[in-house]
């Protein structure tokens, strides 16, 4: 959902409704940290845990894909998209701080952002966002994480409101001012 904030703040409010393509490659892209949960898809879902929180949630991994993205956008419009490779970076490097004030459930606690350089783990002095259960099917679909679910539409509910009010009345403002 933090991608949908980025999208309302990077976009200007009369190109909201025509530019989903780009709402949806920013929304996967704040999401994409967490690619490390799949392997535990196709193999023993305890594997999640395991492998959750590593090498995708880096600043590594991130300026990796964002990397990746201006190869691909760069060979398919024969240019380099600078400005939206940035704004996807900012939206990956969104989710990495909001975990950080997740509640994490092994050691070591939070993430290795600067790893390999730097092996330090981050865990927030407050925990803002709850734990989701994952080690079972039975767990991924608990009531547990469905209220986690609804405490984190209602909080980044809030967030978007906020960040589209606020593009509404910096828009509003530009045209008034032209």
């Amino acid at each position: 959902m933090m991608g949908v904030a980025v999208y309302l703040a990077t976009a200007k409010s009369s190109e909201w409704s025509r530019r989903w393509g780009w709402l949806f490659l920013i929304v996967l892209f704040s999401a994409f940290a967490d690619i490390d949960f799949f392997p535990a898809l196709f193999g023993r879902l305890g594997l999640a845990n395991a492998l959750h929180r590593g090498i995708t949630h880096t600043v590594l991994f991130a300026v990796g894909a964002t990397a990746l993205y201006l190869i691909l956008a760069g060979a398919v419009r024969r240019k380099f998209m600078w400005k939206p490779a940035l704004i996807l970076l900012v939206a990956y490097l969104i989710h990495l701080v909001f975990d950080i004030f997740a509640e994490d459930g092994k050691a070591p606690y939070g993430i290795a952002p600067l790893y390999p350089f730097n092996n330090t783990y981050l865990y927030g002095p407050w925990l803002i966002f709850p734990k989701i259960h994952k080690a079972t099917w039975t767990e991924v679909f608990s009531f547990n994480n469905v209220r986690v679910a609804l405490f984190e539409i209602v909080v980044f509910g809030i967030l978007i409101a906020m960040v589209a009010g606020l593009r509404l009345f910096i828009d509003r403002r530009q045209r008034h001012h032209a």
